[in-house]
């Protein structure tokens, strides 16, 4: 690469990961002299999108230790992680992070939790952040906590939820 400045990086990093090409985004990311945050998010995210969820841990783990502040992509990357690894111990162990470090105000980053402890099969850590949530819920939200509540055998409660969500004025997607 003739001009190795770290918007470059960045760039051939998300173009390895997107490939698939996970070996050399790891070589090109060990590589560089300088990280930033969308470095790291590039990193964690894609091998979450390959399904090698460890890896994205172990980079989570690592820029802590580097002493970088996990933004909005890196986090919901490793609660997406935790949600289709089913790792519930670690998704508890972020939502506590997650608290401290003052990111309950992002509404991505709550879905993200809810589809983890959901996911997790925890339905009332679920319920509890969609409870809990500051914003108001998206429909994002809203269908998250629907799905959960129906996938764990709570049907009617389901129903009661999509009708309050009705009446608090979001209008149901396809999804939903």
């Amino acid at each position: 690469m003739p001009i190795r400045n770290l918007t470059s990086w960045d760039v051939v990093l998300a173009g390895y990961v997107k490939a698939g090409e996970l070996e050399l985004a790891r070589k090109a990311f060990s590589s560089m002299r300088v990280k930033d945050d969308v470095s790291w998010s590039t990193m964690i995210v894609g091998f979450v999108q390959n399904g090698c969820f460890d890896e994205a841990f172990g980079f989570f783990r690592e820029l802590r230790r580097a002493g970088f502040r996990p933004n909005e992509a890196s986090l919901t990357g490793v609660l997406s992680a935790s949600a289709q690894a089913g790792a519930f111990e670690f998704a508890k162990i972020l939502h506590g992070f997650i608290e401290k470090a003052g990111f309950l105000w992002m509404i991505s980053v709550n879905n993200a939790l809810l589809d983890a402890y959901s996911k997790c099969g925890n339905v009332g850590m679920a319920r509890f952040v969609f409870e809990t949530m500051p914003e108001k819920k998206s429909i994002v939200s809203w269908t998250s906590m629907i799905t959960a509540l129906a996938m764990h055998g709570y049907g009617k409660e389901a129903i009661r939820l999509f009708h309050k969500m009705e009446d608090s004025g979001i209008r149901p997607d396809g999804i939903t």
